[in-house]
């Protein structure tokens, strides 16, 4: 479904880049009735796309997407405004006549005044460059939010500490909104779990939404059982995310527990468990159920050993970091799926998106380390131009 919506956005975007360019053309004769035919045009686009995505039940997608086409639209405009302004200074240029000096060097001579059929040529020819300029972008802008999506890169980091790690350090994996089914299917999950267990690492964490309504049941029981086939020192771990409940799917949440049961993978809900008598894993329910605070989680714990938090959704920063735990993992982001919404949603994150404390990457506050994974996989849509698809490894030392 990732991959149809990907080519259904980009034939859209090739038909909204068509009505735009002739539609701007169109402004300049001032007529009320082609501006009327400009934007009726565009809204036939727009709304059974819209509804498309609706019917599929993923409003936010729907959401996601027309926030790519807006973006895509600006650039059309200033990719056509660009070169429309070079055309017209080279068309000034020819009737204004270009000076040069014949073979004696006194002599200006001026280039001739361009006939009809050379003028009809020309503009022709700057439509044609015009349109290809900007349909050439807007297929680069798609095909690197597709290779973005597809793509999985492995993300390092080191994590300091004053607190005692057997043998001194420590790896831990985390995959993250793996949503199964939209990028990735069981086999290609199967081949990232095995590049991962390469590393020789002592646990894998996963930070919730492994599935969501559109996973088939056999993408989730593939993906469970790829999971039973990684090795690691420490197990593998797991908390459920937003999407993990999927309502109307093929499976309910109590088979996918089940499921990842029945493969080894521990499920942590609200839950503490103490790894080689040396450090502690939480995890913690997503914040759209009831569950406990971090502080009741956490009150009988031992502070001189390592703690990992593991929270699907950033948006608990001042509790956990008030808590006094070392290094909390999330996802649920997808690392803004926009390249706008990473770089300025900082600016205006508490009113326009409620809690969320971060969108990609990493934070420290007081002793505690936060990182907001950008995720394996995408939600609905299979591409992103804001993050690339990530799984990450934290190598975590004693100071």
């Amino acid at each position: 479904m990732g991959t149809i919506l990907w080519i259904l956005i980009l034939l859209l975007c090739f038909g909204v880049s068509t009505v735009i360019l002739f539609g701007l053309r169109l402004f300049a004769t001032k007529s009320n009735l082609l501006r009327i035919l400009f934007y009726g045009t565009l809204l036939a686009f727009i709304i059974p796309f819209a509804v498309f995505t609706f019917m599929l039940h993923l409003p936010l997608n729907g959401i996601i997407i027309m926030l790519h086409i807006c973006v895509f639209w600006i650039y059309t405009i200033i990719a056509d405004g660009i070169i429309e302004r070079k055309i017209k200074a080279n068309s000034a240029n020819v009737k204004a006549g270009t000076a040069t000096e014949n073979t004696d060097g006194n002599t200006p001579l001026f280039q001739p005044e361009p006939t009809a059929v050379e003028s009809g040529y020309n503009r022709n020819y700057r439509h044609i460059r015009r349109f290809a300029a900007v349909v050439f972008g807007c297929f680069l802008y798609l095909t690197i939010g597709f290779l973005c999506a597809h793509q999985v890169r492995a993300t390092w980091k080191k994590v300091e500490t004053d607190k005692a790690l057997p043998g001194g350090s420590i790896l831990v994996a985390q995959i993250s909104d793996v949503h199964l089914g939209t990028t990735m299917d069981g086999e290609k999950f199967a081949r990232i779990l095995k590049r991962i267990g390469g590393n020789d690492i002592d646990l894998l964490v996963i930070t919730g939404d492994l599935v969501d309504g559109n996973t088939s049941r056999n993408e989730m029981i593939n993906g469970c059982n790829a999971l039973g086939d990684i090795h690691t020192k420490s197990g593998v771990y797991y908390i459920a995310g937003n999407h993990d409940s999927p309502e109307n799917g093929e499976f309910t949440e109590e088979e996918l527990f089940s499921m990842l049961k029945q493969n080894g993978v521990i499920v942590l809900r609200d839950e503490t468990v103490l790894i080689n008598d040396s450090f502690y894993l939480i995890g913690r329910k997503d914040r759209s159920e009831s569950r406990k605070s971090i502080a009741e989680l956490t009150e009988s714990l031992d502070d001189s050993k390592y703690q990992i938090v593991l929270d699907h959704q950033p948006s608990d920063f001042e509790r956990e970091t008030a808590a006094g735990v070392d290094l909390v993992l999330c996802g649920h982001t997808h690392g803004g799926y926009l390249i706008p919404v990473k770089w300025f949603a900082p600016l205006f994150m508490e009113n326009l998106f409620g809690d969320t404390d971060r969108f990609s990457g990493t934070e420290t506050r007081g002793n505690t380390t936060f990182y907001v994974s950008d995720g394996v996989g995408t939600w609905g849509c299979s591409f992103k131009t804001g993050a690339m698809s990530e799984y990450v490894i934290f190598e975590i030392m004693h100071r």
